[in-house]
């Protein structure tokens, strides 16, 4: 585990490495900005010692097959929260929703992590990517 008097130092660390990638990002539009952003909040929940797990699962409809993702599963006070990385401006989140809904006495409000404002929702907790690493303090 990660000692409490090095993890400001992280915090700080990969906060400014975050937005540092966000701003290469936009100067080259070659690199995929989603996945960097995922591989960013990897290394951070990595460094805090939380286990890197997801969700995934495909489910059958009238119309063809519909695949269900959540990007991190964290357990927090014996919740597992849902947690969704967001590098665009989407308003809609039909994987969070779907896992929300089909695991909810399991389940804690679920966060995504996002480029706009710190804001709570009846939903979700929406947390600027700059902020995210204060989750785990």
């Amino acid at each position: 585990m990660c000692h409490p008097s090095n993890r400001r130092a992280i915090s700080a660390a990969l906060s400014y490495a975050l937005k540092r990638s966000l701003q290469i990002l936009h100067e080259r539009q070659s690199v995929s900005e989603p996945g960097m952003t995922e591989n960013l909040v990897a290394q951070a929940l990595s460094a805090f010692d939380v286990p890197l797990r997801f969700f995934e699962k495909t489910v059958g409809r009238d119309n063809g097959t519909k695949k269900y993702e959540v990007d991190f599963l964290i357990v927090v006070n014996g919740k597992v929260i849902p947690l969704e990385v967001k590098s665009g401006n989407r308003k809609t989140h039909p994987s969070l929703d779907y896992y929300c809904q089909t695991y909810k006495r399991q389940t804690g409000k679920g966060i995504v992590l996002t480029k706009g404002d710190l804001r709570v929702t009846e939903d979700y907790r929406y947390i600027p990517l700059p902020m995210a690493w204060l989750l785990l303090e």
